[in-house]
């Protein structure tokens, strides 16, 4: 229902997959009903996935002002993504969250894999653990039941907020990360928008509208809207890069209000790397220079 109404323009939806006839299991209800009202392995599934919602939410926020600028759809069909891969038209099990995401619902009880379609023309990374899949068309995926199948799509950049406050409104300034997944140029781009969350003050030029911008040897953020201004109490959180070999041996940010700093790159693995919070404040604009070895 929600693809079908989302591509006619209206993204604010939410569909009645658990259904009003019968009793479906508590595995598929899982996400859908009232935690205090499922058995606790079903209660740990829901903690869960609370934290990913609210840690995703500033991306939420961002994708819908984007709905409401441009109209495009939040939540969209393959086909909406890839109009010429013949290979999507008939999908209807999976889904793209704007052009950044690509989520796989698992639909029936006690499912240990399902199949996913990755499309050719991008490269993809887990959602959980930031590794690239070497997958291309259908695959078989193993879930369980704290496993959605999420994959990040190469060339974009997600914003979180990965402290888990009791509300969002607590959320308000904290810190926002930000996960790199670069295509096969090694690069990504991605969107964050900033208001006050509650008035239509944005309509009077209230909120910050950021670009974010990555390379190999760069990431940079840049005001969209030069005539818009918000003070923000939230800052430059982790950033997570995937999909580089080699991890650069320093890292520099320069912002626009002429302070520099030299960060640490705090973890590296065969997948990604992540560098330390810079608590630089996202209302300034900024560049990150890498330095050293980085191969795709």
């Amino acid at each position: 229902m929600c693809l079908s109404v989302s591509v006619a323009g209206i993204s604010f939806c939410g569909s009645d997959v658990g259904g009003f006839f019968r009793n479906p299991e508590p595995e598929l209800l899982t996400e859908r009903r009232e935690p205090y009202l499922l058995p606790e392995n079903e209660r740990s599934a829901v903690r869960a996935a609370l934290k990913t919602r609210y840690a995703l939410l500033t991306l939420w926020y961002t994708m819908f002002y984007e709905h409401e600028r441009y109209g495009a759809p939040v939540m969209r069909p393959m086909l909406a993504q890839y109009p010429s891969d013949i290979n999507v038209f008939m999908l209807d099990d999976q889904y793209m969250l704007a052009d950044k995401l690509l989520v796989r619902p698992v639909l029936q009880e006690g499912a240990t894999s399902v199949n996913v379609y990755f499309p050719s023309a991008d490269i993809w990374y887990d959602f959980d653990t930031n590794e690239k899949m070497d997958l291309v068309g259908n695959s078989t995926i193993q879930v369980d039941s704290l496993k959605v199948p999420v994959f990040q799509k190469g060339g974009s950049i997600i914003p979180k907020k990965e402290i888990a406050r009791q509300s969002s409104f607590y959320m308000a300034d904290d810190p926002v990360s930000l996960f790199v997944a670069v295509d096969l140029a090694k690069k990504a781009t991605g969107t964050l928008y900033i208001d006050d969350e509650r008035s239509y003050d944005y309509r009077r030029g209230k909120y910050i509208y950021l670009q974010f911008e990555f390379d190999e040897s760069t990431l940079s953020s840049r005001y969209v809207d030069r005539d818009s201004s918000f003070a923000t109490g939230s800052s430059l959180g982790r950033i997570v890069v995937a999909g580089i070999d080699d991890a650069p041996s320093s890292v520099t940010i320069h912002s626009s209000d002429g302070e520099t700093k030299l960060l640490n790159v705090v973890n590296v693995t065969n997948e990604f790397f992540v560098i330390e919070a810079s608590n630089t404040n996202l209302a300034l604009e900024w560049q990150i220079i890498f330095n050293g070895a980085m191969r795709e």
